[in-house]
Formats: structure tokens, sequence, C-alpha cells
């Protein structure tokens, strides 16, 4: 069994979920109650890694050192057009009677190509839609609307059947229902932000501080897993004046030396009231150099985004975001031409910060949840991410200002993330 707490500033994480704020020493008794019922118990069986012993100081080395983008242009990528995603129309009862899906929150369907024996196109709303059987237009619907890409890989992945969670599947009543709430995207041009308070060129960013919550892949699955998909959701963020960068962090590690991140970037100070949401990738993690410019997705709004990456077995890295409120799809394609990755071996969630020590000014920067939902391997299994990674621990050579929680629940790996003025 393992407990993270800090005397200073004490969370109750009873239930999964943080409370905000610090907790004074009366309420220790209760709040210590309270978390020997919640904590996550570990086997020493579950907990074996593929690395047997990992000192903690070779681990905290071992992460992405996130570049400042404080004086740099933000370009926001446009949410992809109808031209790059497909759609899937289900009879309700269809859907529900092949569904061969081992977990609840899932749907598996196999043969998928027969989803596309049906072209339909409704001239009205512009809508093109594919469907196995001839829908009608009193029937119950189930429509599935991802990226092409994603669908073309499923089919890959899977013998020709795909397997998605079922968020992504919505029902509608009947046909006219269908056709009057689904939009048809246009993507809109890209926009780009620049910085209110451009640094100067001679500006040297302040020390990076900052916690990483580890997770291995355990020896069984070593080499094995290529998928992860999951939800992430920015939090509140206040700032009074301080001007170094905050990230909280999804990072995942490749096999070959390549790593991925999954980005919130807070800094209203720069650009306005933003917080910012995007994906870096890193080709070859030795020096961490060669990251291309990020595209960035607008997240001020605070939704709830599901993220999606997968490795192909020609060495091209895909990454997809689902803004969970509108169900509009942002999309990262990267090919590693020279020495690809063939599968993940480690993810961590962070928080980081730059800054001044001491601080002038105070801030706080939370993201209520990182979610590891599934991982899928490269036999085409479905699994959840807490069989496949086993946690080793947090790290960070100075975690001033940073606060990081990690925990693993009904197989997910869930991660709170944390940098305040006040740690």
């Amino acid at each position: 069994m393992y407990l993270k707490v800090y005397l200073s500033g004490l969370r109750d994480i009873i239930g999964g979920k943080h409370m905000n704020g610090k907790i004074g020493m009366r309420a220790f008794s209760m709040l210590l109650a309270g978390l020997l019922v919640s904590v996550v118990v570990v086997s020493m069986a579950s907990a074996q890694t593929s690395i047997d012993a990992i000192a903690e100081e070779e681990l905290a080395d071992s992460v992405i050192i996130t570049p400042d983008f404080s004086s740099q242009d933000i370009v926001v990528s446009p949410s992809l057009g109808e031209d790059d995603l497909i759609t899937l129309v289900f009879p309700e009862s269809w859907i529900k009677d092949r569904n061969s899906a081992d977990y609840s929150d899932r749907v598996e369907l196999a043969d998928a190509q027969v989803l596309l024996k049906n072209e339909c196109f409704d001239e009205k709303t512009g809508l093109r839609y594919f469907s196995p059987v001839q829908v009608t237009e009193a029937q119950s619907l189930t429509v599935l609307r991802i990226p092409k890409k994603m669908f073309e890989l499923s089919l890959a992945m899977n013998d020709g059947s795909i397997s998605f969670p079922m968020k992504y599947f919505i029902t509608y009543p009947d046909l006219q229902t269908m056709l009057s709430e689904v939009r048809v995207a246009t993507p809109s041009e890209p926009e780009v932000y620049s910085p209110e308070n451009a640094r100067s060129a001679s500006y040297v960013s302040p020390p990076l501080h900052g916690e990483w919550a580890q997770y291995y892949v355990n020896s069984q699955y070593a080499g094995r897993p290529v998928h992860l998909e999951g939800l992430i959701k920015p939090g509140s963020f206040t700032n009074n004046g301080h001007e170094g960068a905050i990230y909280h962090e999804r990072e995942i590690y490749l096999d070959g030396g390549d790593a991925i991140e999954y980005v919130f970037y807070y800094d209203e100070d720069y650009y306005g009231d933003k917080i910012w949401l995007g994906a870096a990738i890193y080709d070859n993690s030795d020096s961490f150099q060669g990251c291309p410019t990020i595209k960035w997705f607008d997240a001020t709004s605070r939704h709830w985004y599901d993220y999606d990456f997968t490795i192909d077995g020609a060495g091209t890295y895909y990454i997809w975001f689902r803004d969970c409120t509108t169900g509009s799809w942002k999309e990262h394609i990267y090919y590693d031409n020279d020495d690809p990755s063939a599968s993940i071996n480690r993810i961590c969630g962070s928080a980081e910060i730059y800054a001044d020590v001491p601080v002038q000014h105070s801030f706080e920067a939370i993201t209520d949840r990182m979610i590891d939902e599934y991982v899928k391997t490269n036999d085409g299994l479905t699994k959840l991410p807490g069989e496949v990674f086993s946690w080793v621990a947090y790290t960070g050579e100075d975690r001033t200002y940073c606060f990081m929680n990690a925990w693993i629940a009904s197989g997910r790996i869930t991660t709170y993330h944390e940098c305040d003025s006040t740690l």
C-alpha cells in the first residue's frame, strides 16, 4: 500500500476525487481515516515492472523538460472537417445485437467492412454517411462519428473489426432527428495568438520545478502496448502576475527513445485568459530535440477532452483529441521515418512550472484529472491500463510549487496535477 500525504497541504482523495485547498491539522484524524479507506492497495505481484529496480534519482532525470512557450506564437489548429471524418449509422438494435466487447462501456464489432455497405447522402444537410443496412425513418439510430484514419487504424489493429469507447456513439430517436442534430463539420482557418508581453531574445527562463508520477509497463506486456486512450480536463486557474509557464501533462514514453506529451499550458499573463491543450512529439528523447511546432487546442472552456494515441506498424504516431461537449476532433500525425518506436514502455503525469524562488506573485493551476482508460496491444487485445502498467514512484529534483497525486481504481490510472505558489 502506498500513501502520499503532505502535512503542509493535505488533500482528500476519498472516492478518487481531490478536495481543493489546504486542510488544517485539526482535520487530520478525519482525513486520515478517509484516506485509509480509499487508498489503492497494490500487491507485490501487480507492482512488478519490466525493470526490476529503478533508483528514484535515475527516474528523476528520465523525464521530458518541456520548452518554455511563453515567448512564442500559439497556433490554434482547425478542427477536422467533413472530408476527414466518417459517419457510421446503425439501427440501435442492430449494434446491440452484434456488440462483442468485453467491457460494458465499449463497442466492438467484427467484420466491420460491412458497415460501409450502404453509402447515403442527405442533400438538405450535406451529410454523407454509411450504414450496414438500410435505415428507416422511424428507427432509433446509433451514430459513430470519428476521424477516417482512426477507423482505418482500428480495422488494421483488430483484424477487420473495430473497437471504440461507447461514449463515441450517440443515439437518436429517429432519422430526421439525427440529420437535424449532426452538423456537417467545416474547418476554420488556423488562429495565431502572439504573446501580449513578448519577452526579449535575451530572456532566460527561470528555474524549472516539477513532480512526476511514474508508471512502467509490466514485464508480461513489454513490447506490446501500441494504443492509449483516456480523458483529460483542465481545472481552476488563477494568476496574479506570475510570469513563468505552467504545464500539466500526460507523458508517454516509447521503446525506441521517442516521447509524446499531452500538454495543458496555463499562462494567462501572455495570451490573455487562456488555457491551451497541445500534443508535443519528441523524436529521440535522449536529447528531447526535434519537437515539431505544437498546434494547440483552445481549452479555456474547461471541457472534458478524450485523447487517443496510436502507433502503427510503419512508424507513424497518431494523436487525436475530442471535445466531449462539442464533438469536434483535432488530429496530429507524426512520421518517424528513420528510427521509429514500436510500443509504449512508460507513462507518467507531471506538474511543471518555471518559477524564480521565492515567487513574487501568487498563482494556482489545477488539472482535475487525467485518466488513462484503455490500452490496446499489438496482438489486438483491449486491456485496462492498471493491468498493463504498474506504479513506480513520485520523482522530481525540485518539487517546489508542484504537487502530483496518482492512483489506480477500477483498472484506470488517474492523476491529479497542481502548481500553487503556496505549496
